[in-house]
């Protein structure tokens, strides 16, 4: 049996708040030989974190912080072992939509996916599919076009969403597309609202309603072509930005992913991309000043358009179908920055 002070300090357990009141690790006694899990009360799955051992004191650090109100329940060697609820921190930062992508209000009708950004980490306990509905303004009726998935696309913060509308509904001649129709019809307008309930990883609702309307095109049929992409080239020994602009709207977070800038061949020029808020053009500023010398522009092929065309074949693309289709895992632009001098001469 255990002593008295024995069983006090089994009954240790705190919790570490950051600056900002994210509940970011629990403390607790345990050693080194036994096996730990944490888990929302109620749940089967685990939460993913790192377990540390500090002498007699086992520190669990979670990827994502603490959920505001929720309960949680510590499993020793497959017992329950200890529980623990995190509370509301005293000044509390509301969460907001910082932006969504496409920005545009109008999508074509093939339309694959939408990015939703937000200003903190948010909640998982709850899908978030049950915070977001959508409304065909035309037939007043709630439309459900986002594919739900049981691992949602959230990036490691858990601040960024991606959300697919159904591909087997938007690929013509597939059962769900025959049985279910395409998720957004031509001609017609959709609301798309984000509720005020959805909270933040602090349980700390967003500080108001999102409301995105989208009008409807006809479906894009064609792959982006680099070939179509205009440049404003910069002056040598200036960092003014390099401007690409595009002939369309193209994914918001690929378009910031899948460009580089070199110079002579192989070397790699740094420097940040500046997205437009349409994404239909992009400036690249250099890190140092331009040199004169040929420059490319590589582009991964993976870039896409909104509807997941991308530079080597359409979404529609039948990957079985016996065709040859001309691929590459990269296309180039070359371009020259010439010297000043000779510019003025």
């Amino acid at each position: 049996m255990l002593s008295c002070q024995e069983r006090l300090v089994e009954s240790q357990l705190r919790i570490d708040y950051n600056q900002t009141g994210f509940a970011i690790a629990v403390l607790f006694s345990g050693d080194f030989e036994s096996q730990y899990q944490i888990k929302l009360k109620g749940k089967k799955s685990s939460v993913l974190g790192e377990f540390i051992l500090n002498r007699d004191e086992i520190i669990f650090t979670p990827i994502i912080p603490f959920s505001v109100g929720e309960n949680y329940e510590v499993f020793k060697n497959g017992k329950l072992y200890k529980e623990f609820s995190i509370s509301k921190p005293e000044n509390q930062i509301q969460p907001k939509v910082i932006a969504i992508h496409p920005y545009n209000d109008t999508v074509p009708e093939n339309l694959l996916k939408m990015y939703f950004v937000f200003s903190k980490p948010m909640q998982q306990s709850q899908p978030i599919l049950n915070f977001i509905t959508v409304t065909n303004c035309l037939t007043n009726k709630t439309e459900d076009i986002f594919l739900s998935l049981e691992n949602e696309l959230w990036n490691t913060d858990h601040t960024e969403l991606t959300l697919w509308l159904d591909p087997g509904r938007i690929k013509q001649g597939l059962i769900p597309n025959e049985k279910l129709g395409i998720p957004i019809k031509k001609d017609n307008i959709y609301e798309i609202k984000i509720s005020k309930k959805l909270t933040d990883a602090e349980g700390v609702e967003l500080d108001k309603e999102y409301i995105k309307k989208i009008i409807v095109s006809e479906r894009d049929t064609k792959s982006p072509s680099v070939n179509n992409w205009k440049l404003t080239i910069p002056q040598e020994r200036t960092k003014a930005p390099l401007k690409i602009v595009f002939n369309e709207s193209l994914d918001a977070f690929l378009a910031q992913e899948t460009i580089q800038v070199f110079l002579d061949e192989n070397k790699l020029i740094k420097g940040e991309f500046k997205l437009s808020k349409k994404a239909t053009s992009i400036l690249f500023v250099p890190n140092v000043l331009w040199k004169k010398g040929r420059y490319k522009i590589v582009i991964e092929s993976r870039l896409e358009d909104l509807s997941g065309n991308n530079l080597n074949r359409l979404f529609e693309t039948d990957l079985q179908a016996k065709q040859s289709y001309r691929t590459s895992k990269t296309k180039v632009i070359e371009f020259v920055i010439q010297s000043s001098f000779s510019l003025k001469n």
